[in-house]
């Protein structure tokens, strides 16, 4: 599936690679404009060693804090996945984020060793700042 327009506006909480090989929040994009997500992504940069890895992705009002946050899916990573592979998953729906909010990918199900780069595919929401109740003019 390919997109016109890809989004921008995202600041990850976190640079480099991510490990997969212990549980917990791992990544944390930052919208900075309002977006529709479409894909999330995990580029491997580490092989991945003895077990799978499962991500759950949720939608996340206030950044950093899991109060009120939304499942968005999850995403399945085989046991010995080499590095260089991209494993990606489409949502069911395209989901709004808008500014200030974020995507979080938790990692439930760790390997024994791992890592490599969260992504999010989708494209900008035709919404301005007006629209939005939480975004207030200096």
């Amino acid at each position: 599936m390919a997109y016109n327009v890809k989004i921008f506006g995202l600041s990850p909480a976190v640079a480099g690679p991510q490990s997969v090989a212990s549980t917990g929040v791992k990544q944390e994009h930052v919208a900075g404009s309002m977006l529709k997500v479409r894909r999330v992504t995990f580029v491997v940069t580490t092989v991945l060693g003895a077990g799978a890895v499962t991500v759950a992705i949720t939608k996340r009002p206030i950044p950093g804090s899991a109060t009120g946050e939304v499942a968005l899916g999850s995403l399945a990573i085989p046991a010995l996945t080499a590095a260089g592979t991209k494993i990606y998953k489409d949502l069911n729906s395209s989901v709004s984020i808008q500014t200030g909010e974020s995507v979080a990918f938790n990692v439930s199900a760790a390997a024994a060793s791992g890592a490599g780069y969260f992504l999010i595919e989708g494209e900008e929401d035709p919404e301005t700042a007006l629209n939005q109740s939480l975004v207030l003019s200096a």
